[in-house]
């Protein structure tokens, strides 16, 4: 099954621009609260008239971001899985970080590779989201790259064994977007049918706006005052991936976030500064940021 099939109803943004909001008129009450998840800010905001049921909606959404995060993210010692990662035996999880762990192998399988979320010891190496960036010998990256892959993960129920001791892994690529799918479910729980949450960038909305869908605008990465295009939606999720924001360079090279597993090495500035697509629209954020990470690499 290829990966458009299995996937048939996603709007991503194949391009290296930074997405942000249009301004539109606002009619009714809102609500709107900030914190930091999993490494980036997170803004919610929420419409309606019943002020206080917004605000348990914002307590609940950030409640079930936090959860999330405590579960998936590699920077918390105690998470699911950062003790997967530093497991050298089979390790029992929960139902929920399995479920999760699936999904990353079947988009990893309809991909052909391109997506790998057992590549956590090669991004360790380049350390670019630390700002301690390097780039890293051969001999490095062939030993972090040993074992990685399709097979890397063996899942048996709730049992995780790694085929080798040394693999780490990363969720970099889907768990901001399930944490931020999570907190919209919450806000529909508490009655809410008008809500933005933008993760970095990484937008999911919920309705519309005063009956009028969101406008989008798509930020130009080389211009700073400069749209690429602007996007009228509803009820969906809008991401972008690219080399702009987390990166370093060397002898005129651009390095970044973005990791080719098929290679021992990162994408280059050429590689990605001009390209972008767009499908049809789905409502999961998730799927919108795995892919378009998937998709940059083609």
């Amino acid at each position: 099954m290829s990966l458009k099939r299995s996937l048939p109803l996603v709007l991503i943004l194949f391009f290296v621009g930074i997405v942000v909001f249009l301004r539109q008129p606002d009619n009714g009450g809102h609500r709107a609260r900030s914190a930091l998840i999993m490494g980036t800010v997170v803004d919610v905001r929420v419409y309606g008239e019943d002020e206080k049921r917004l605000e348990k909606a914002l307590d609940e959404a950030f409640a079930e971001m936090s959860r999330v995060e405590q579960i998936f993210s590699n920077h918390i010692a105690s998470s699911e899985i950062s003790q997967l990662s530093a497991a050298t035996e089979p390790l029992v999880l929960s139902l929920e970080t399995v479920a999760l762990l699936k999904r990353g192998q079947q988009i990893a399988l309809q991909s052909s590779g391109a997506f790998d979320m057992t590549l956590g010891a090669v991004k360790k190496l380049w350390n670019i989201e630390n700002n301690r960036s390097r780039i890293p010998t051969a001999e490095e990256l062939a030993d972090a790259l040993e074992g990685t892959g399709s097979g890397a993960l063996v899942i048996d129920g709730t049992e995780v064994r790694k085929a080798r001791a040394g693999i780490m892994v990363d969720l970099g690529g889907i768990a901001k977007g399930y944490a931020v799918d999570q907190a919209v479910r919450k806000l529909r729980e508490y009655g809410v049918r008008s809500a933005t949450v933008n993760a970095g960038g990484d937008i999911r909305l919920l309705g519309d706006k005063n009956g009028q869908p969101w406008r989008i605008g798509i930020q130009h990465p080389r211009q700073q005052d400069a749209l690429l295009l602007t996007l009228k939606v509803k009820d969906q999720a809008v991401v972008s991936s690219g080399d702009y924001e987390r990166f370093f360079e060397f002898n005129g090279v651009r390095y970044h976030h973005i990791l080719i597993p098929q290679a021992v090495d990162l994408l280059a500035n050429v590689r990605v500064s001009r390209w972008w697509r767009m499908t049809r629209p789905a409502p999961m954020l998730w799927q919108q940021q795995l892919l378009s990470s998937v998709r940059l690499m083609d």
